[in-house]
């Protein structure tokens, strides 16, 4: 079981509680970018998932939804399934008050990615509005910059590895505190990018993944031994940007998935 999501949610006292039916849907409609009470927590296994449920309930909120996900092309055993039911069941009985349902098993299976993005609606990745009001923010409108920047990226990365920019270059502001794009001064705010592909996901180190095959944490200045074949690239176009550049490696589904659940766009990077 690669990944399992951990929804949690306050809950007004006239507020109707929340079946493990309704719980996709009510993310359809409720899921905002930062919005108060709400937290979204990616997990590996179920030990990540009832830690992260803890927490939450530690800081208030009262509903929690434990959803695992699987890809298209995968489904977690009836085994692993029965075991986190379990789990979840007494985790369950050691917090009365809150409630805390697992959403999608048992009894079968985990909602794949595409069953989740058919609920939530993801935003269009490749909206080229959004990819000019980034060069605009982040290369003051330097569209030549820009292509010199993401060919230094392609130089570096594997063959077939797809690039994407994510995070305040994009939105304009940070995702959680809301701040500007360059509210500390110019160049002060990183560019996110992400890399996916197999190849790029195998440059990293072991102790560099959040959870493996799925997202790793971010190559930086301070972090370049998480992928060392990948950091003259990415210091290459960070001289070219004039400001700091981090990079991860996701899986495709998984970038989609973060988009939709917490509204934060990204656009593929074409030279």
């Amino acid at each position: 079981m690669s990944l399992i999501l951990v929804v949690a949610r306050e809950r007004a006292s006239d507020e109707p509680e929340l079946s493990a039916d309704a719980w996709l849907g009510w993310l359809a409609g409720n899921v905002e970018l930062g919005q108060d009470g709400l937290s979204i927590d990616y997990t590996d296994g179920p030990a990540g998932a009832l830690a992260a449920a803890n927490l939450a309930i530690r800081d208030g909120r009262r509903q929690v939804a434990i959803i695992p996900v699987a890809e298209d092309s995968s489904a977690s055993s009836p085994a692993e399934l029965s075991d986190l039911s379990t789990q979840v069941a007494q985790f369950a009985s050691r917090h009365t008050d809150a409630s805390v349902l697992l959403v999608g098993a048992p009894p079968s299976r985990t909602p794949t990615f595409s069953e989740i993005l058919s609920e939530l609606h993801p935003p269009d990745s490749e909206d080229p509005q959004l990819l000019t009001a980034a060069i605009e923010r982040a290369f003051d409108g330097d569209t030549a910059r820009f292509g010199d920047f993401v060919k230094a990226l392609q130089r570096g990365v594997p063959r077939g590895t797809q690039l994407a920019l994510r995070g305040s270059a994009i939105q304009g502001y940070a995702y959680g505190t809301e701040e500007p794009f360059d509210a500390k001064g110019p160049g002060t705010s990183d560019l996110d990018v992400v890399v996916f592909g197999e190849e790029a996901m195998a440059a990293w180190h072991d102790d560099g993944f959040v959870v493996r095959g799925v997202n790793t944490l971010p190559l930086s200045d301070e972090t370049a031994w998480f992928a060392p074949s990948l950091d003259r690239a990415r210091r290459e176009a960070q001289a070219i940007a004039r400001r700091p550049v981090s990079i991860q490696a996701m899986a495709p589904w998984f970038l989609d998935l973060r988009a939709a659940l917490q509204v934060q766009p990204y656009v593929l990077l074409v030279a």
